[in-house]
């Protein structure tokens, strides 16, 4: 069952192919999902660019960014401007 959405800004870099470092703001929604026993959990449900796309269109770029304390790495593309996992 859902609970609800909530959006977090989070700093983050793209690397791309050349290893030439692109800083980033992101914003992070979240959804709560209520679990068995009642027990509350977050998923990440969108991670999206908070301002236009500062990096060419193309890839594959690395993500980086720290969320709620665990660092994240992910292979990604940006295509018109949107993130778009690889």
């Amino acid at each position: 069952m859902m609970k609800h959405e909530q959006s977090y800004s989070v700093l983050g870099r793209l690397i791309d192919p050349q290893k030439i470092l692109h800083e980033i703001e992101l914003v992070i929604a979240t959804k709560q999902l209520l679990g068995q026993g009642g027990v509350e959990d977050e998923a990440i449900s969108e991670i999206r660019f908070a301002h236009r796309s500062p990096v060419p269109d193309g890839g594959p770029y690395v993500l980086r960014y720290v969320f709620k304390g665990r660092q994240h790495e992910d292979k990604v593309r940006v295509k018109l401007g949107t993130l778009i996992s690889s």
